[in-house]
């Protein structure tokens, strides 16, 4: 298991490990998920990448999904 403090620092990680599974929130600081996510996309290709997020639309999980995401987990407010 890894954790990374930023997209950056996700996208670096992902390359090193290969995981299987990265769970990456939208809202990163220095590159934020969904542009962390097309980096990792490219980098570990094999990796499902669900998102996390207090953000709720359908725009959120349409960006999410069609940029790589397996999933998106939004918490209704």
């Amino acid at each position: 298991m890894s954790e990374a403090a930023d997209g950056v620092d996700a996208v670096e990680k992902a390359h090193e490990v290969q995981p299987d599974l990265i769970l990456i929130d939208i809202a990163l600081p220095r590159l934020n998920g969904i542009d962390a996510a097309k980096q990792v996309r490219s980098r570990s290709p094999e990796s499902a990448i669900p998102f996390v997020s207090v953000e709720h639309s359908d725009d959120f999980v349409e960006a999410a999904l069609a940029d790589g995401a397996r999933g998106a987990i939004a918490n209704p407010k």
